[in-house]
């Protein structure tokens, strides 16, 4: 299909070649301001770009590294000059573990095959493949080995050597569990449809559940934490489950909330898809942080190098955020 010269450009031409016509024809018609980028939030210290749908993050020894959802991706941002310095090509609907371990090989979810792919960021290169149906759900990368929980009508357990790809154990479990997590010396994972939280030792041994329901399980800052849909953040005794202090914060009814730890004391929490809020662990205060620009999903934050890190899944962006302010 033959494409049209724009008008604009037809007359900036015209002006280009004739400038001094342009300048004397005695108009005194204003041009367009010019489109300007709106103004980052004061908090945000560096907006970097990275490939398509930015979701999850790692914050690796040296680095801070990003699975690009349908760039199907993982870029390594470099924390010093916050600029993408590697990019690895993965698949299609990339999906990180919800833990990793920085010691371990990192561990990605290609959500078009259900593939889990180990991966060496430094030579960029994919060093192992292990179909896992691995399509939803959970993966956690934990003492050495992955933990993942399949997502869909029926959920399994896998458990893989992190190092070797080697399937060490699978097993059924009920439907609608959470990430595996390590608490209290075990792996447990957030109660299902039973409300009793599963419990784990070294390679999968089963060990006694606990009558305790934990919906949305997760761990931040060294505590571990459950997220019920009712605004009721509590978190938990790593052994017993037991309520050690309650935060009410906005409920996140519908959607995946995320949860992360800073250094000095607080917790980052998003329960949708604008809004970030700060909870002070001492004093109970929650407070609306930051305004977010608007995600078809809720994606991932983080904590390392002295920041916040926020990806941004419609805008393309890693946020580094100044807590301090």
């Amino acid at each position: 299909m033959k494409r049209t010269r724009p008008l604009t450009s037809v007359l900036a031409l015209a002006c280009i070649v004739g400038v001094a016509a342009c300048n004397t024809s005695g108009s005194n018609e204003q041009q367009p301001p010019a489109i300007t980028a709106p103004a980052l939030p004061a908090r945000v210290s560096a907006s970097i770009a990275t490939d398509h749908a930015p979701s999850g993050l790692i914050v690796g020894p040296d680095a801070v590294y990003v699975a690009n959802h349908r760039g199907g991706s993982i870029q390594r941002i470099d924390p010093e000059t916050n600029r993408v310095t590697t990019t690895v090509l993965v698949g299609g609907q990339l999906v990180f573990p919800v833990f990793a371990d920085s010691v371990e090989p990192l561990w990605a979810c290609t959500n078009v095959d259900s593939v889990l792919h180990q991966v060496d960021v430094t030579s960029g290169r994919l060093t192992a493949a292990v179909p896992a149906n691995c399509n939803g759900g959970w993966r956690s990368v934990i003492n050495g080995q992955v933990w993942g929980v399949s997502g869909g009508e029926i959920s399994d357990l896998w458990v893989i050597d992190a190092r070797s790809g080697e399937v060490l154990l699978t097993k059924p479990l009920e439907r609608s569990v959470g990430p595996p997590i390590f608490a209290g010396g075990r792996v447990l994972i957030g109660s299902g449809e039973s409300g009793i939280t599963l419990a784990f030792g070294p390679g999968g041994a089963p060990l006694t559940g606990i009558p305790v329901e934990t919906p949305w399980l997760t761990e931040a800052g060294g505590k571990i934490y459950r997220v019920p849909s009712d605004g009721k953040l509590a978190e938990l005794d790593p052994v017993t489950l037991a309520v050690v202090r309650t935060y009410t914060v906005p409920a996140h009814e519908g959607v995946d909330p995320t949860l992360a730890a800073d250094d000095a004391g607080h917790l980052y929490y998003r329960p949708d898809y604008t809004h970030l809020y700060r909870v002070d662990i001492a004093s109970g205060v929650v407070d609306m942080f930051l305004e977010l620009p608007w995600a078809e999903t809720p994606t991932d934050i983080a904590w390392g190098f002295g920041s916040l890190w926020l990806t941004n899944f419609n805008q393309d962006t890693v946020w580094r955020i100044n807590t301090t302010l």
